[in-house]
């Protein structure tokens, strides 16, 4: 598992361009309304939009999850004329990314002060310990729920398209 919570693939889909948006676009559930809270949830895996030759999309989840990946994906007809190549990146939300990034960024510059101090002073008190628990708990927090997802979202987006790994 990586730390920077961002993978970008590449598949092969036996389906012609068109079609394999066209196959997205009928798992995609209607856009969100504050009427539709109390509704039963819609059956499709994503939500988001299609494109000319892309999509956004996200998973359809009934929790509050700011690690949620945003799917993006570009669809070009593939070398043989037949099928597509279909390259898709899960990433983080940017908000998220840059608040994380801060976060992170201050517990870190917390942590190599506590550690200089306990160099400089030969002495260790468990004060001295939370920046470096933060920081551990900081970098499991904003990469372990990311992956989590990721792995719940990417064999659906597989199945849907029957996309197959190109190796590249």
């Amino acid at each position: 598992m990586r730390l920077y919570p961002d993978i970008t693939e590449q598949f092969y889909s036996p389906f012609a361009p068109t079609e394999t948006l066209q196959r997205i676009e009928a798992n995609l559930a209607p856009s969100f309304s504050w009427r539709d809270l109390f509704k039963s949830r819609s059956p499709a895996p994503f939500q988001g939009a299609v494109h000319f030759d892309s999509f956004e999309i996200q998973r359809v989840i009934s929790y509050r999850n700011s690690w949620l990946p945003q799917i993006k994906g570009r669809v070009k007809l593939a070398q043989d004329g037949q099928g597509s190549i279909v390259t898709v990146r899960h990433k983080l939300h940017l908000f998220v990314l840059v608040f994380s990034s801060i976060w992170l960024l201050g517990v870190g510059v917390a942590t190599i002060s506590a550690l200089w101090s306990c160099w400089a002073t030969g002495i260790f008190t468990f004060a001295k310990l939370i920046p470096m628990l933060m920081l551990s708990f900081g970098l499991t927090l904003f990469t372990v729920p990311f992956w989590l997802e990721v792995r719940q979202s990417r064999p659906l987006l597989i199945r849907i398209l029957e996309l197959k790994e190109t190796g590249i």
